[in-house]
């Protein structure tokens, strides 16, 4: 499995309205966490986005929000266009401020 089956997955999952349950969301982090994913800036923007329909699964996502976070933190290939922010952002919008993430 690499980045795009993992973004195509939470992004395809939104869009039609399914929440992925714990267990799910669980092995879609771990596959994120492996040293060999290499992500790029529409997995990422595909992925944040998907975030809109799991917002009742904040421990979850924040898994995968800290996975993110290292795999893009300094990487300036990783600046997200104007339709990346957009997608983003929207999928952001439940997610609170409370956590580092």
């Amino acid at each position: 499995m690499n980045s795009t089956n993992i973004s195509n997955i939470i992004y395809l999952s939104s869009k039609k309205g399914v929440k992925l349950n714990a267990h799910q969301l669980t092995l879609l982090s771990k596959q994120l966490q492996r040293k060999d994913m290499k992500l790029n800036k529409i997995s990422v923007a595909k992925i944040l986005y998907g975030f809109r329909t799991q917002s009742d699964k904040p421990e979850h996502m924040k898994k995968i929000l800290k996975v993110l976070t290292q795999k893009i933190s300094g990487d300036s290939y990783m600046l997200l266009d104007g339709q990346g922010v957009g997608n983003s952002l929207y999928g952001l919008q439940n997610m609170t401020g409370e956590s580092t993430e």
